[in-house]
């Protein structure tokens, strides 16, 4: 009897394990949550976040093609909870943003909605990804 339980308890380790890994190794990883072309020099957009069961604890931008200046982003979250951040900053093409903290120490979001436009004075389509860091 002691014997059974030992292998099933063995069994059911061996079985976990894998997964407790691949979790780790994806904890604390910046995941792109999506990205959109930014074509007029002011634009609106819903980045909707897949429902994986992801818990991000922040999020950034990286941007490429063109600048863009981001003016803000407002992020709902599952329990129906809205933040909106005043980001007023100008990324610059080939750099990513710095990152802000979701409240919480780690949240599930449904979507982000972001109000941008590209630089002017900069030719070509911006194109930005949305980042979360996660959990």
């Amino acid at each position: 009897m002691i014997y059974r339980r030992q292998f099933i308890v063995r069994a059911l380790g061996a079985a976990v394990l894998p997964l407790v890994a691949a979790k780790a190794a994806w904890a604390g990883s910046w995941v792109n949550l999506g990205t959109r072309k930014v074509r007029a020099y002011g634009d609106a957009d819903r980045f909707v976040v897949a429902d994986n069961g992801g818990i991000y604890t922040r999020l950034r931008v990286a941007v490429s093609g063109n600048s863009v200046y981001i003016a803000t982003a407002t992020v709902l979250f599952r329990n129906g909870d809205a933040v909106t951040y005043q980001i007023d900053a100008l990324i610059e093409q080939g750099t990513v943003s710095g990152a802000v903290d979701l409240p919480g120490g780690g949240r599930a979001i449904v979507h982000v909605d972001m109000l941008y436009r590209r630089r002017r004075n900069g030719k070509g389509v911006a194109v930005v990804t949305l980042q979360g860091l996660t959990a």
